[in-house]
């Protein structure tokens, strides 16, 4: 598992397509503005959330691989944070 760009996530998805079929549709149907803003931005805030979830879950796999820790071990506070913290400070190679 990697971490996902969200940026990346939403060109790989075809979002500025996925845009242009929305609006089609808030046309044909009579749709406001708000209507077309809301659809557009539910669906993005659905690929935020699944992003999110992806990167939590990949981040928890990079702190079990760096700690030895087996996928139904705890993974202790006091050593997840401190690492963490250590590869945003580019202390430990990214993997992915």
């Amino acid at each position: 598992m990697k971490l996902i760009d969200i940026d990346e996530e939403l060109k790989e998805i075809r979002m500025l397509d996925r845009i242009q079929v929305i609006l089609d549709k808030v046309r044909r149907n009579n749709g406001s503005v708000k209507d077309f803003i809301w659809a557009v931005q539910y669906e993005v805030d659905l690929i935020e959330a699944k992003v999110e979830l992806n990167n939590k879950q990949a981040r928890d796999a990079l702190v079990r691989h760096k700690l030895g820790l087996a996928d139904d071990d705890v993974i202790p506070r006091r050593a997840y944070v401190p690492l963490l913290m250590s590869m945003a400070w580019g202390e430990h190679p990214k993997e992915g």
